[in-house]
């Protein structure tokens, strides 16, 4: 919720480097980028990168008729276009007046207002209104680059008329949240890329720690919040006596009354005393990456991570263990195929044989009671 009482200034409105707000790279217009694709081999392996121009294509629908372009009203990669007026009734016409005014640009220009514009050119394409320059174009850091912004005298719809669609840019990360406000009507569209980190209470306050503010009261109920590292009026807000200065989450009170011309400088407590910042971060250590490979999972996870490392080595262990004793029974029985003893099969030869002998006894018995009876006779 915006905090009552407060003061919203537009020192800062559609400034951009160290004159913008908290030094934030800031553009408002339309913008086109060259880009790099990647040159594939024989076996579909990329071999290469390769840079392609940008290209600023027109994606709204022309307002023909009578067009009127003020003196820097329009700037192209910060230089100011001279008045041009044309009547439009083809993508054609446009291209030709946005060639001219960037004709008219280039006379007098100094070295670096004619590196900024250098190799930019307006052209049709495929019955497609575009503006195109080469990646290799331009002064160092900003090669390639193309935006068509505003001057003190231009608005998003000169730029709509003339078929290019505008937007805001912000480059890099942003020190903090941003809230977005649209008036009137048309087709509205807000994106953004983040770094996919999730929120973090503790990085939240080791960033503001980070940065130095100085509360000063202009008047005995009213302070400004300033960051000495940019020279940013971040607040403007009225104070009540006894009350407690609340900013993203600091909170700042006093033990007597401020009066007027009183600055305080809020250090982020570097020293730590009287601070409880080391018992905070021992409990961080709970979700806080520090271990595992790279250093991305949190010691709990890494607890976890063992426990289960140790419960599948001791299922496999059990799982090898059944596999080899089943290979040792299997081992066990083709050796007795081949020369184990059978107890059961020669026990039973024992008795065969010993009834064989037996018998053979009796017959011998027999042979010699009949020998006997034959002496007899």
């Amino acid at each position: 919720p915006f905090t009552p009482d407060s003061t919203y200034s537009a020192q800062y409105l559609n400034k951009s480097g160290t004159d913008a707000y908290r030094d934030l790279s800031l553009f408002y217009g339309a913008r086109a980028l060259p880009t790099t694709i990647d040159v594939m081999g024989t076996d579909h392996v990329p071999v290469a990168t390769e840079s392609r121009p940008a290209r600023l294509t027109a994606e709204l629908a022309l307002t023909k008729g009578s067009v009127s372009i003020a003196a820097g009203a329009l700037t192209v990669n910060g230089v100011a276009l001279p008045a041009r007026q044309a009547t439009i009734s083809s993508v054609e016409d446009v291209a030709a007046l946005i060639n001219d005014a960037l004709s008219g640009a280039r006379t007098g220009a100094s070295a670096a207002q004619l590196t900024a514009l250098q190799g930019i050119t307006a052209g049709v394409r495929d019955g497609v209104l575009e503006i195109t320059r080469p990646a290799n174009a331009g002064a160092a850091g900003k090669l390639g680059q193309i935006e068509v912004g505003f001057g003190a005298s231009g608005d998003p719809q000169l730029l709509g008329k003339l078929g290019f669609r505008s937007a805001a840019y912000l480059d890099g990360t942003l020190p903090e949240d941003l809230m977005v406000f649209t008036t009137g009507s048309g087709d509205v569209k807000v994106a953004a890329s983040f770094s996919g980190a999730p929120f973090d209470v503790a990085q939240r306050r080791e960033s503001l720690r980070g940065n130095t503010l100085q509360v000063t009261f202009t008047a005995a109920n009213r302070y400004r919040i300033v960051d000495t590292k940019t020279d940013t009026v971040l607040a403007e807000r009225s104070y009540t006596p006894n009350s407690t200065i609340e900013y993203q989450g600091l909170k700042v009170s006093f033990s007597a009354a401020p009066a007027a011309g009183d600055t305080y400088t809020l250090d982020g407590n570097q020293d730590g005393r009287g601070d409880n910042g080391n018992a905070l971060r021992l409990v961080a250590l709970e979700t806080k990456p520090v271990a595992g490979p790279g250093g991305t999972l949190s010691i709990g996870q890494t607890y976890l991570d063992l426990l289960d490392q140790i419960g599948n080595v001791t299922q496999q262990s059990q799982v090898a263990t059944k596999a080899l004793e089943v290979i040792r029974q299997q081992a066990v029985e083709a050796r007795e195929s081949v020369s184990g003893v059978n107890l059961d099969e020669e026990a039973a030869s024992l008795i065969r044989f010993q009834q064989a002998y037996q018998a053979a006894a009796k017959s011998m018995q027999v042979a010699s009671q009949l020998f006997d009876a034959v002496l007899r006779i």
